[in-house]
């Protein structure tokens, strides 16, 4: 997010997954704005509402377009809590699909120059919000300048844990339960050009780590560049545009998201 003249030990962020959109946008779950992370101000509320469309390069019907709004809240110093919903749908606005996600994050390293944060992530899409997916993660961040008027760069880790049901062969009703394992990192960099202006750009991927039939070990999410403005004290502008990466026979591929973070400081 934007610097500020706030100090950094009470600075807000927007909490962002980033990029778990190669699994999440399958289960209409949050698309995230390319950022990084730190916990609001104790008793702060934080709104952020995004649109955007991905596969833009694909017919109407094999598009994806999506609204996102997430509310947010300072729990105490250093921790903090959110409750979003997603909903997407095709190019032609039909097959509307909704999903909820919540969860916690805090930081436990917090230096000039260093920090390092925790997530825990849940979220339910899918035919009557019944595919659950369960997401440890991390944030290594690294700024130059304390209250990040330079440039910097993170590294983020997520886990995603997701169950999957099969039918027994030969045993019509039965079914077998595993949980799938895949490893997303991102890996991202900012530069502040001028105070309440960031550009941003991140790189994402996903390994399986207990792959499915068919799917390769290791797929390149894409390329993110992302420029955030802040517009005043409590709103900031978030844009991003995303190139996908082709493996093998896939299609090269683009997309883009526009939308505001609001800031509400705590009644302290």
């Amino acid at each position: 997010m934007m610097p500020s003249k706030i100090p950094r030990s009470v600075k807000s962020r927007l909490p962002i997954m980033a990029v778990l959109a190669t699994m999440f946008l399958a289960l209409g779950a949050p698309a995230w704005a390319a950022d990084t992370v730190e916990a609001w101000a104790v008793g702060a509320t934080d709104v952020d509402y995004y649109v955007g469309a991905d596969r833009l390069r694909r017919s109407r019907a094999e598009r994806t377009v999506y609204t996102d709004i997430m509310l947010g809240y300072g729990l105490v110093e250093g921790l903090s809590a959110y409750l979003g919903i997603c909903m997407e749908g095709n190019g032609y606005l039909t097959t509307g699909a909704p999903a909820l996600y919540t969860g916690l994050f805090g930081t436990i390293v917090e230096t000039d120059h260093v920090d390092f944060d925790l997530f825990l992530d849940v979220s339910a899409g899918g035919p009557g919000l019944s595919e659950l997916v369960l997401t440890p993660a991390f944030e290594l961040n690294v700024d130059m300048d304390p209250d990040m008027l330079s440039w910097g760069a993170y590294l983020r880790f997520g886990l995603p844990l997701i169950g999957q049901s099969t039918p027994v062969t030969g045993d019509p009703g039965a079914l077998t339960h595993d949980t799938l394992v895949h490893v997303e990192p991102v890996l991202g960099a900012y530069w502040s050009p001028r105070a309440g202006h960031q550009l941003l750009v991140e790189v994402d991927g996903l390994m399986h780590a207990t792959p499915s039939r068919g799917e390769r070990p290791l797929d390149l999410g894409g390329v993110a560049l992302g420029y955030n403005v802040a517009l005043g004290d409590a709103i900031e502008l978030i844009t991003q545009v995303q190139v996908d990466i082709p493996l093998g026979d896939e299609l090269f591929d683009f997309g883009g998201m526009i939308g505001i973070i609001a800031t509400l400081p705590g009644a302290g």
